[in-house]
Order: C-alpha cells, then sequence, then structure tokens
C-alpha cells in the first residue's frame, strides 16, 4: 500500500472499528427480550449483561491510554478487537447465563479503544488535519448504533441473535487482521509527532508523571463540575439506549420488536450528524461550552414527563420525536465535553484526563442500567407493565436534574469568554 494513502486507511479502519466499539454497547438494547428467553434472564439479571460490559470498559480507560502512549496506538486497538471480536463469537455460542456474563465483561475490555484509536489517528494526522479525522471516526460511531437497532432487531428476526453476533464478532477479528497491514513507525508502531506548526518534531513526547498529573486535574473544580454533567447525561444516554430503551418501547408501549426498531433506527438516523450540530453551536454560534450544557440539560429534563404521560403509546412519529430530543439532549455534548476539558487542562495531560473522565460514564452507566431494573422490578410485582416503565423513567429525570446544576455551577471555559465568565 502506498505511503499516501495510508492515513485514509488507517482512519477508514479506526472509524469501523470504533463504529462497532458503539454497536456492541448499544445491541443488547433491541436483543434484550432474546437475551431473556434464551439466557434465562429476568429484569434483576438482565442489566448485569451491559453493566459487565460498562465495567470492562470503564477499567481499561486510564489503562489503555498509558499502554498506547507505552506501546503504540496500534498494537492495543488490534489486540482489543481481537478481544471483542472473539468474546462475542463464543458470547453467541454460550447457553449459560453466568458465562454469558462474564464474556460480556471482557467484550467491555475490548471496546476501549476509543482513546489508542484517537492516539492512532494523532500519530498519522498532523495538529491541521486531526480535528477533521477525529470528526470522522465520532461520525461513524452513529453508523454503529444504527447497526444497533432496527438491523440488529431484523437480524435477529430473520436469521437469529446468535447467527447474527458471531458473523459481527467475526468481522471484528478480520478488523485485527487488517490493522496488521498498517506498519510500524518510530520506537514503537507510531508516526512522527508533530509540533504545534505540524513539522515533524522528533521526542516531542512530554514525559508525563502519573500521579502528579492526575491531583493536577482533580484539584481543579470545574473538572469535576464538568465530570457531574458528564456522567448524569452521556451515560444516561448510553444507559438508556444500550437496554431499557427496547423494552420501554415493547414492553412499556407494546410495540413489536420491528416496530421498536424502527423508532430506535429513526431515531439514530436523525442523531447522526449531532455531533457536528452541537459542535457547530458552541463553536461559531454561541461561542460558549456552559450554555450548552445548560440548553441541553434543559432539553433532557424537559423529555422525563413526556416519556412518563406517552409510555403506552404505540405512535412512530411521537417516540421518535421524543427519542431525538432525548438523544441529543443526552448524547450531544460528548464533543463540546471534550473540548471544555481540553481548554481546562495543559495539552500534555488531555489524554490522562480524557480517561479519567471517560472513568467514571461506564460506572454511572453500570449503576443507572441497574438502579432503573431494581425499581422496575419491584414496581412490576404491584402494577401492570405500562404504569411501571412511566414510574421508573423519573428517575433520569432527577439525575439530569443533577447534571444540569452542575451545568449552573460551572465556569465558562470557551476560549475569549473565560475572563468574562
Amino acid at each position: 500500500m502506498r505511503a499516501r494513502s495510508m492515513p485514509i486507511f488507517v482512519l477508514s479502519l479506526v472509524s469501523v472499528i470504533f463504529a462497532f466499539e458503539i454497536f456492541y454497547k448499544i445491541c443488547p438494547s433491541v436483543l434484550s427480550v432474546d437475551f431473556m428467553r434464551d439466557l434465562g434472564l429476568n429484569e434483576a439479571r438482565l442489566p448485569l449483561i451491559s453493566s459487565a460490559t460498562m465495567l470492562g470498559y470503564a477499567i481499561m480507560q486510564i489503562p489503555s491510554g498509558i499502554i498506547a502512549d507505552a506501546f503504540g496506538g496500534r498494537r492495543v486497538v488490534l489486540v482489543l478487537t481481537l478481544l471483542v471480536g472473539a468474546s462475542t463469537l463464543a458470547f453467541s455460542l454460550t447457553e449459560n447465563a453466568n458465562t454469558a456474563i462474564f464474556l460480556r465483561f471482557l467484550t467491555g475490555i475490548g471496546t476501549a479503544v476509543t482513546v489508542p484509536c484517537l492516539t492512532l489517528l494523532a500519530r498519522w494526522f498532523p495538529p491541521q488535519s486531526f480535528g477533521r479525522a477525529n470528526s470522522i471516526m465520532l461520525m461513524f460511531g452513529m453508523l454503529g448504533t444504527f447497526l444497533a437497532t432496527g438491523p440488529a432487531a431484523l437480524a435477529a428476526q430473520t436469521i437469529g441473535w446468535r447467527v447474527a453476533l458471531g458473523a459481527i464478532g467475526t468481522f471484528s477479528i478480520v478488523q485485527a487482521v487488517f490493522l496488521m497491514l498498517v506498519p510500524e513507525k518510530g520506537a514503537s508502531d507510531a508516526g512522527p509527532d508533530h509540533s504545534p506548526n505540524g513539522k515533524p518534531e522528533k521526542n516531542a513526547r512530554p514525559k508525563l508523571h502519573l500521579m502528579s498529573s492526575l491531583k493536577t486535574i482533580a484539584g481543579k473544580k470545574d473538572f469535576w463540575f464538568l465530570s457531574v454533567w458528564f456522567v448524569c447525561f452521556i451515560p444516561l444516554n448510553i444507559a438508556f439506549a444500550s437496554l431499557w430503551w427496547g423494552p420501554y418501547l415493547m414492553k412499556g408501549c407494546g410495540m413489536t420488536q420491528t416496530g421498536a426498531g424502527a423508532v430506535l433506527s429513526a431515531v439514530t438516523i436523525c442523531a447522526f450528524p449531532m455531533q457536528v450540530i452541537v459542535a457547530w453551536l458552541s463553536d461559531s454560534l454561541l461561542q460558549s461550552r456552559k450554555k450548552i450544557f445548560i440548553i441541553l440539560g434543559v432539553l433532557g429534563v424537559l423529555t422525563t414527563p413526556f416519556f412518563v404521560r406517552f409510555c403506552g403509546s404505540q405512535s412512530f412519529i411521537l417516540h421518535t420525536v421524543l427519542g431525538v430530543v432525548f438523544y441529543y439532549a443526552t448524547g450531544g455534548g460528548n464533543a463540546v465535553a471534550y473540548a471544555a476539558l481540553r481548554e481546562m487542562i495543559p495539552g500534555e495531560m488531555l489524554g490522562l484526563g480524557l480517561g479519567f473522565m471517560n472513568t467514571f460514564y461506564p460506572i454511572m452507566t453500570m449503576a443507572l442500567q441497574t438502579l432503573f431494573g431494581h425499581i422496575l422490578l419491584g414496581r412490576l410485582a404491584v402494577m401492570g407493565e405500562t404504569e411501571a416503565y412511566a414510574g421508573a423513567m423519573w428517575v433520569y429525570g432527577a439525575v439530569m436534574l443533577l447534571g444540569l446544576a452542575a451545568a449552573l455551577l460551572m465556569r465558562e471555559t470557551f476560549p475569549g469568554e473565560k475572563a468574562a465568565a
């Protein structure tokens, strides 16, 4: 392969790998009823499927960044992609619930490719083009979400969820094989470091002292306000979309699996450009990070009474519109949060700070999935499914209200606006 085309090849491959990272985390939402039936899981144990995934993902956030710095992003992404493919293939074959939960834990470790993927991209793209490359990768994440909704539901009905997941796990192993075509560069697998002007610079990596850097990051009050907002919205998006949204539509609202998949697919298509739209609003129109967090917070809180009031409705349009607003509110601030973090801490600590903040969100995702499941199970013992799902949605509203409060306390970080904040 020609050297000139290698960056495009790397970007394409990393984008596909990132898309399937999202797929693996989201697909239990549509397949949850199948898992409950075939693996013998009830409403209390079902969250363990996604919680195990989030646990594996959480514990790898900081280590994956540190290992990528030491050994190169390509090697880390290759190993993790092999792991996620093999564990998913094994998951599709198991009949035992406990084994399935353990395999999803391994899948969670394998999905922790975000930071290594960014590290790999940063070694192939100079600062002038890294932002565009990163945005393309994030856009492919929405493709993964789309594949995990309607197409996953259709595949489960036509060829069965076991065959579908087995094929996808095999495809991930193929992705890892293609990663072997990416040449080694420099001391590890990396290309040249780039100075701020984009020219190659030898030995550009600053030495990072882990504990002192963590102390510096943790000592910033606004980092904690940002982290509270982050863990109250981004995990909520994953917790609902990856597990309970499908059952809410199918059991709470009485939709078929195909109907629920259609709603989730439509929401995903509408949300495809959300990162670009929200980032544009933050960078160009509002020129503010804080205002974006507040606007998204208000929108998120306001969706809660609608989810409660219209639980039981089978209207495709209603649930699609409500879902789009919820998805933008809870998932649209991801890139803006990363930008705010970059503006808070020294550049050489960004990877560590990203891993540090990302560690919180899978933990919160597990907590929200489990809490919702236990509240739902308690309500199902005394009332019907529609009333049970409707009432359980209030817990999400309370979490978003906490995130909104954190956004109100946060200082502005947007360049040029800090002094006025």
